[in-house]
């Protein structure tokens, strides 16, 4: 059975079949079947494009010859309900797929681009104008071609149709799948097969479209309450339905007209009306949103938008910005009072170990001067009067007396000792002058240009952190003026607000990177002796070292640890902020 035939532009004949495709060339016949790569040996129709390609639609795909052989264009598909497929091509060279599965598409670089999805065709012929005619299951459909151009294009235009019905005066919108069953004259009429026979269209006289059709909202129901339409619509918080009804009216063809609407920051894109054309929503957000209408005229063109409403969506409390941003403040607050409720904790846990520390060190000194001292001394001055009684020439007396001179250095060192167990007789503000004094005491071992600075308000610092701070700093400036050839030091005092800074640095050899990194020099205990000092007291030593760079280390403090003063009680810092705010 034969279902097309063309003629190709070398007079030769394509000829479609249920077989196959044949090929016709003067007395010769060329078959093709599945062994030469058609999807179905169902052929429905066959075609040749402007460039000379044979194309062939078959309930299973869409093939084109290559060479000898046919390729297929995409995945077989299912059997399209005896709906055959039929290829058009334009005036200018476009080529379109139509019927079920593929709707009207476009054929363009080998690919198929979707125009209309649910348009079953069974049919097409392209008329003068540039506008594309199909018939279906459900009427007659125009299609002006630079409509589909612009939606192939951008996606998101509407496509413009003419949709011819009973409306028009047909006896049925359906057509009959015969091929072809539309065709037009010589005198400009079209006519199309349908199931109730053949119907005439004057396309020459076709009413054209005077004006746009009036839109308007009739009616609105919340929570199946009709409500009156006015110039908005407010919402209270908490509705769960919301519908709006639309309405277009259009006295030269009211049948044909279609609506599509979007309510901004709901709807992702246009919807297109249903039989009620009512639109539903179950969920707004809140705030103000335009409700957009749009419609076609009674020749199918859309407008851009010919109808705005507003609609306003009321909050509930817990959804309001100000009460959103009253909790992140109040959270803000909350964390706040925790954390300075949290450091203030901390702080006086620090201050506590000093002070007991400082109460342990306070009865470590009394302890020594009242017994072991007190002890030492008794035995010296029993060797003093055990040494006034030998005679003048006995050796042993000289023996004795340098005994005794040297135990008079030993207690003056333990008295020293004692003395720096107890709370430090320095001036705890001063401790950039008690440097200085000690790189004024190692000048004799190298003379090396000294500089002292001192940054901010002058703190009194806990005599703890002095005493260790004052340590720490004068191992360094001995281990410079020993070991470093320097020619420049300096130290630099940091009374900051959140911090308490001491600065060493000097331009001598620098360190190794050995000695760096495991953070002392073997048969020497000073770096380690100043890191343990620091972390004693809550604070971080750092050192930087490059060799013939010199060195800087720098001891750094929290200010609520350092500073003998004490910051404000929380609850009173709280308070403050309160009544300020």
């Amino acid at each position: 059975m034969v279902t097309k035939i063309v003629v190709a532009h070398d007079d030769s004949l394509w000829i479609a079949t249920l077989n196959g495709v044949s090929h016709m060339q003067g007395k010769q016949f060329h078959n093709y079947g599945r062994a030469e790569g058609l999807s179905s040996d169902h052929v429905l129709d066959v075609h040749e494009d402007g460039a000379h390609t044979i194309w062939v639609a078959s309930q299973q795909g869409i093939d084109h010859l290559v060479g000898e052989r046919f390729e297929r264009l995409e995945a077989a598909l299912a059997a399209s309900d005896g709906l055959p497929s039929r290829f058009v091509e334009d005036g200018s060279g476009n080529l379109y797929v139509a019927g079920a599965p593929y709707g009207l598409s476009k054929l363009e670089n080998g690919h198929l681009l979707k125009i209309f999805d649910n348009l079953n065709v069974n049919g097409m012929i392209e008329l003068p104008g540039h506008q594309l005619w199909c018939t279906s299951r459900h009427g007659i459909y125009k299609f002006p071609v630079e409509s589909i151009t612009k939606r192939l294009t951008i996606p998101d235009s509407p496509l413009d149709y003419r949709w011819v019905n009973t409306s028009d005066g047909l006896l049925s919108s359906q057509t009959s799948v015969g091929s072809p069953n539309i065709v037009q004259t010589t005198d400009g009429k079209v006519w199309v097969a349908t199931v109730k026979g053949l119907a005439e269209l004057d396309v020459n006289k076709w009413p054209k479209a005077t004006q746009n059709p009036i839109v308007f909202i009739p009616g609105i129901t919340i929570e199946g309450i009709e409500v009156p339409v006015g110039q908005s619509l407010t919402l209270s918080p908490g509705a769960h339905r919301t519908e709006i009804t639309m309405a277009a009216v259009d006295l030269d063809a009211p049948d044909t007209i279609r609506m599509q609407y979007r309510l901004e920051g709901v709807d992702s894109g246009w919807q297109n009306t249903t039989a009620s054309r009512a639109a539903v929503y179950t969920t707004i957000p809140p705030g103000t949103h335009r409700f957009l209408v749009r419609s076609t005229n009674s020749d199918g063109i859309w407008g851009k938008s010919d109808f705005a409403y507003d609609v306003k969506q009321q909050a509930f409390l817990y959804e309001r910005l100000w009460f959103r941003l009253l909790l992140a403040g109040l959270a803000l607050l909350a964390i706040s009072v925790l954390y300075l409720v949290r450091v203030n904790v901390l702080v006086n846990q620090a201050r506590l170990v000093l002070g007991e520390r400082m109460q342990e060190r306070e009865r470590i000194a009394r302890d020594l001067h009242d017994t072991f001292f007190q002890g030492i001394q008794g035995l010296l001055l029993r060797f003093n009067t055990g040494t006034t009684q030998l005679r003048q020439d006995e050796p042993a007396r000289a023996i004795f007396e340098e005994a005794l001179q040297q135990s008079d250095g030993v207690m003056l060192e333990g008295r020293e000792l004692v003395l720096d167990l107890r709370s430090p007789t320095r001036d705890t503000t001063d401790l950039s002058e008690a440097l200085a004094e000690v790189a004024l005491s190692l000048r004799g071992l190298r003379h090396v240009t000294f500089r002292s600075i001192c940054n901010g308000s002058i703190q009194a610092l806990h005599p703890i952190i002095f005493e260790e701070a004052y340590r720490i700093g004068k191992e360094a400036l001995t281990n410079g003026f020993r070991h470093a050839e320097a020619s420049e030091m300096e130290t630099e005092i940091n009374f900051d607000r959140n911090e308490f800074r001491l600065r060493i640095r000097d331009d001598g050899i620098g360190l190794d990177r050995t000695i760096l990194g495991d953070g002392f020099r073997e048969g020497h205990w000073g770096l380690p002796g100043m890191r343990e000092r620091a972390a004693k007291i809550g604070g971080r030593l750092d050192i930087w070292s490059r060799t013939g760079l010199g060195t800087e280390i720098e001891l750094r403090i929290p200010a609520s640890v350092a500073y003998r003063s004490r910051r404000q009680p929380v609850r009173s810092r709280v308070a403050a902020f309160l009544r300020l705010g």
